[in-house]
């Protein structure tokens, strides 16, 4: 792209015909902003006299050391209208056109400059390329999850999103061949896939098959003798458990009873106590009485 500084326009505008006649003696650029001198009538950039003008130097070229300039319409226009190659020949650009026109071409047109994606992805992209970036490869591009249409950027969408979306179709870890459910029935799904791996219903009482449960009622069938032993087995050990449990309980039954006893024999002595005092009293009491009556 053409080098707008405040002095010319540089070399690396690669200009169709030879410019000598348009550069600058100052920066040996064209010229950009051609300014007239008064003196000498050389043609200089603006940017490049006024410098020289304000820190009240000679005319660079004929050292005059007073001159005015004024700015060249008519030559600005034929530095404008020269011819020049886009900046991105070099990588198959073929335009070529006025230099006025060059900056547009390159800011609007040109399918070979760098161009910052538009959703703030921080990649820069050729233009031509521009629109594939944007549907197909941008992370930043906006995105719906295809499940449940949550809205957010591919990026949001893929990361975040569809690890948890409820709706996200999950195959079954069993691999039953039943439509994959969405992830959030895949727990209602496992508690009655054919494949899953069930205990035996008779677990508790200590048969440690397990099973797929499509072969629950096979496995009951099969297993029914061992069942009933375990049955069996079961039974007499409770029943044991029982026993010990009642004979216990007789044993601390007789022990209550007997401290009951020991209680009930120790209350019978203290009545039996208290009446011998009593009746020792009143005896008392009589003797006391009749001698009181005889005096």
């Amino acid at each position: 792209m053409a080098s707008l500084q405040l002095s010319g326009y540089t070399m690396q505008c690669e200009f169709v015909e030879s410019v000598v006649d348009y550069e600058c003696p100052l920066c040996l650029h064209v010229t950009r902003e051609p300014s007239l001198t008064s003196c000498c009538g050389q043609h200089f950039c603006q940017a490049c006299i006024q410098k020289t003008l304000t820190d009240n130097k000679p005319c660079p070229l004929c050292r005059s050391g007073s001159f005015t300039t004024l700015l060249d319409k008519k030559q600005r226009r034929r530095v404008l209208d020269l011819k020049v190659y886009c900046d991105k020949k070099t990588v198959s650009c073929d335009w070529v056109g006025a230099l006025r026109e060059l900056e547009q071409h390159l800011g609007e047109k040109c399918l070979f400059v760098s161009v910052d994606c538009p959703y703030n992805c921080e990649e820069a992209i050729e233009r031509r390329f521009l629109g594939i970036h944007e549907a197909l490869k941008c992370p930043k591009r906006p995105h719906s999850c295809d499940y449940c249409l949550l809205e957010g950027t591919y990026q949001e969408i893929q990361d975040d999103h569809l690890p948890v979306c409820p709706k996200y179709l999950v195959e079954c870890p069993n691999e039953c061949g039943v439509a994959p459910p969405e992830r959030g029935q895949l727990e209602e799904h496992l508690r009655e896939c054919p494949l899953a791996m069930v205990e035996c219903e008779l677990k508790e009482l200590g048969c440690e098959e397990v099973v797929q449960r499509k072969d629950v009622d096979k496995h009951m069938e099969q297993a029914a003798q061992k069942h009933l032993r375990l049955m069996a087995s079961h039974y007499l050990k409770s029943q044991r458990r029982q026993d010990k449990k009642i004979i216990r309980l007789q044993g601390e039954l007789t022990e209550a009873r007997e401290q009951h006893r020991k209680e009930l024999s120790g209350l019978a002595s203290q009545i039996d106590l208290i009446k011998m005092h009593s009746s020792l009293y009143i005896t008392e009491l009589n003797k006391i009485g009749h001698r009181t009556n005889t005096c």
